[in-house]
């Protein structure tokens, strides 16, 4: 070989090396992902870095599933087999907790890993989320994220427009009762290879249990058949209803103290009589759908609700059946979903979350629903994942909603500028960590400060600090995981230790502004008052 070959050819391979670092450097994202498919190849981590950088990440909340339904937290029911058979080929934590019982609460502690009483977004109507706060999506979408959004777009307990939806570049609006198979148009985008961030919210499981007439899946009460079971049966088109929801407004007139309030109450009241009168139900129809989603949940739910004796055990027995059927069938509408997520194309680069924002309660603590406290019946949730690189298998470690947000940063490289409440749990799932070392604390709280929790591996102190009905108990969660025995007296000492660390937790939280407005003035008193000590109306 001639030297003048061997000198033209050390040229061309500087010159090659020389180009490629000139476009690395003009074009650091080309750089980043270049070293992250990399990363993807290998079949180990390197101490350091980011194990899952600029990885997809898909994060699937089906509102109120709650984890002691599900078998693989040890149910007796096969109510989602095909989530937890997903989770049996990935991670599950059996002891994961959410902030709050309310779904606004719970969400901003998603998006941003701080407790509602840091973040102080807990009223849907007049509570916006500080700018000083990086909220999740708008923190991917600046490291060059496509950010996506797939749920409702009109409730008020997940209002885009507070901050919420800061940082979506794309918002799908899939609502309860739109074709399950929708979100199967946002498969694509994890193939592209842009880095993309998805957020798929379903309220499937939420009340009103509604799995459809026919054959009870789990339970036989033909008795109780005017407790609805279909979407037909829910939304009564009758002339009971409406006399209903003339009574509730007529008793709402009562406390209407702005002038916009009674007139609205007013108006609704004289129209619907006028509309019975002539027993005009469509038109009865037609003045209930006009009024504002929350209106019309809240009336259709005070009518549902009204249905249900809670003091009967075998109607908290059925409807409990019902809750399960639901559950079942939205474990079948995410079959396809799983099986996307398990194609070896895009498990290699995807970080998958499902979990939910709040659980249910079946008259554990005397209430239905949830948003009512932070017992374990409505704050212990799912939380199952999958992450590339990572170590599978039923992690006991406590972890809790404000975890999330600090964890995804870690996993795809992306440096945390601001503190949070939260901390990540990458060492756990990464196997750097032991388990059960130290003496970790989870906090919750409702309605940032009316009633607070913490908990240890073994203890559980629950604060009640509404004037109305103030108290303090003490649960042992290893003889008493369902809180039914306050042993405050026999462990004074206990509750004063788990006292002290929660208000040292608590004092050492970041200090944000609260963003509050004023309630729009065609609310009526009462109705003010709902929305701000129940969440839920």
């Amino acid at each position: 070989m001639s030297n003048r070959f061997k000198k033209n050819s050390a040229w061309i391979a500087l010159a090659i090396i020389t180009g490629v670092i000139a476009v690395l450097l003009w074009k650091p994202t080309i750089a980043r992902r270049i070293f992250a498919e990399l990363i993807y190849r290998l079949p180990f981590s390197i101490p350091g870095v980011a194990p899952c950088l600029d990885c997809n990440i898909v994060m699937v909340n089906l509102d109120t599933m709650r984890a002691p339904e599900l078998p693989c937290y040890g149910y007796e029911r096969n109510t989602m087999p095909n989530l937890c058979a997903y989770a049996g080929e990935n991670i599950l934590f059996s002891r994961f907790y959410t902030q709050s019982s309310i779904t606004l609460d719970s969400h901003m502690s998603l998006f941003t890993g701080l407790y509602p009483s840091t973040h102080q977004v807990i009223n849907g109507f007049t509570d916006s989320l500080s700018t000083d706060i990086p909220q999740l999506a708008e923190t991917l979408a600046a490291r060059g994220y496509r950010t996506i959004w797939g749920g409702v777009t009109d409730d008020i307990l997940l209002p885009l427009d507070k901050g919420l939806g800061r940082g979506f570049s794309e918002i799908y609006d899939m609502h309860q009762g739109s074709d399950p198979a929708e979100y199967k148009k946002l498969f694509p985008k994890l193939l592209d290879g842009t880095p993309t961030f998805i957020f798929l919210h379903s309220y499937a499981p939420h009340t009103p249990y509604l799995p459809g007439e026919g054959e009870r899946l789990y339970e036989e009460a033909p008795e109780y058949t005017d407790i609805p079971v279909s979407v037909e049966q829910y939304k009564a088109h009758t002339r009971s209803f409406y006399e209903f929801v003339i009574a509730d407004y007529v008793r709402r007139l009562q406390s209407a103290t702005t002038a916009q309030s009674r007139m609205k109450n007013q108006q609704i009241v004289g129209d619907l009589r006028a509309a019975l009168a002539i027993n005009n139900l469509e038109k009865a129809r037609e003045i209930v759908d006009s009024l504002p989603q929350f209106e019309q949940y809240d009336l259709r739910m005070t009518w549902y609700w009204g249905k249900i004796n809670n003091q009967d055990k075998r109607m908290v027995s059925y409807l409990k059946g019902l809750y399960d059927e639901k559950l079942f069938h939205t474990d079948g509408d995410i079959f396809e979903l799983l099986a996307f997520l398990r194609k070896p194309e895009v498990k290699r680069k995807t970080i998958v979350i499902f979990f939910s924002d709040n659980g249910e309660a079946f008259m554990e603590h005397g209430y239905f629903d949830h948003g009512w406290n932070i017992y374990n019946e409505e704050t212990h949730t799912p939380l199952i994942v999958s992450v590339p690189k990572a170590m599978r298998g039923v992690y006991h470690e406590l972890v809790q909603m404000v975890d999330i947000y600090p964890t995804l940063l870690s996993l795809v490289g992306i440096a945390q500028k601001q503190p949070v409440d939260g901390r990540s749990f990458l060492p756990i799932i990464m196997g750097k960590g032991e388990q059960h070392v130290g003496d970790t604390y989870l906090v919750g709280q409702h309605r940032k400060d009316a009633i607070t929790s913490i908990r240890n591996n073994r203890w559980k102190l629950y604060k009640n600090n509404m004037p109305d009905k103030k108290y303090t108990e003490l649960f042992d969660l290893l003889t008493d995981p369902h809180e039914q025995r306050n042993i405050l007296g026999e462990h004074p000492s206990v509750a004063l230790h788990l006292d002290s660390a929660l208000e040292h937790i608590l004092n050492k939280s970041p200090r944000y502004a609260s963003e509050s407005g004023e309630f729009p003035a065609w609310i009526d008193d009462e109705k003010r008052k709902e929305l701000i000590n129940e969440g839920y109306f």
